[in-house]
């Protein structure tokens, strides 16, 4: 599926300025960056994997162009860095945040403005305090089912996890977000249930979206990332692909 309105995007910034296109990629030169940024033009697996997770687990700033990672598990970050660079051409660096008495945390940071547009114009992820607002991007699910697999597998890893009674779950702020969660779980015929809770730290509604025991080891066959989570198997990603 190819993106629309990439292109239009990228150039109302008069300082872009677009060194290569093909049907696949843009390359773009912007002067608040050191090196050219390739821009996708169709998803890509690790796209989907990447826009899950940041949507369950980034942020992106909006007084300046960043978008941030951090996660204690450095498999799961190891995977994301490669799914920025697959996807964007991006050599990510990790970071480790050191806490007293806490777990160390695995921080990724992405400042770049044209990738910065893309999540936030293509991919529809607000930025600033996204919780209450976030969806399954258009783009997403209006796709093929081998994409909105990978973007609910990375999804998962951000906020998925297993709650009461080893119930596999996704658990979010946005009940936009978990129907779409629903929707694309059901076209895999993955059953589910739903429970609504409030918060006792913010009083605010969260949802959680459970998939029913008897379709556990479906979900994660059919997920890949999942295990990541579910089992801490080693990195279904060593730099070379995503693919099982």
């Amino acid at each position: 599926m190819k993106f629309e309105g990439v292109k239009d995007i990228l150039v109302s910034d008069s300082k872009f300025k677009i060194i290569k296109e093909s049907g696949q990629e843009l390359l773009i030169y912007s002067p608040y960056s050191t090196k050219i940024i390739k821009i996708p033009l169709k998803l890509s697996i690790e796209l989907c994997a990447l826009a899950g997770f940041v949507i369950g687990d980034g942020h992106i700033r909006k007084s300046k162009f960043s978008i941030e990672v951090g996660v204690t598990d450095f498999e799961i970050i190891k995977s994301i860095a490669t799914m920025i660079k697959k996807s964007f051409d991006w050599d990510a660096t990790i970071r480790i945040q050191k806490s007293k008495g806490k777990q160390d945390i695995f921080r990724i940071q992405i400042d770049s403005k044209p990738i910065w547009l893309f999540f936030t114009k293509i991919l529809e992820i607000p930025p600033g305090k996204k919780c209450f607002t976030v969806k399954v991007p258009d783009v997403i699910s209006h796709s093929d089912l081998e994409f909105k697999r990978w973007f609910l597998s990375g999804l998962f890893l951000a906020d998925g996890g297993i709650k009461k009674h080893h119930f596999i779950c996704f658990t979010s702020c946005s009940k936009t977000l978990i129907e779409g969660i629903e929707k694309i779980l059901k076209e895999f015929s993955i059953s589910t249930w739903r429970s609504e809770w409030i918060s006792k730290i913010s009083s605010r509604r969260i949802f959680d979206l459970f998939v029913k025991k008897q379709d556990s080891k479906r979900f994660e066959d059919l997920f890949p990332l999942t295990k990541l989570k579910l089992q801490g198997s080693p990195s279904l990603v060593n730099g070379a692909s995503l693919r099982p």
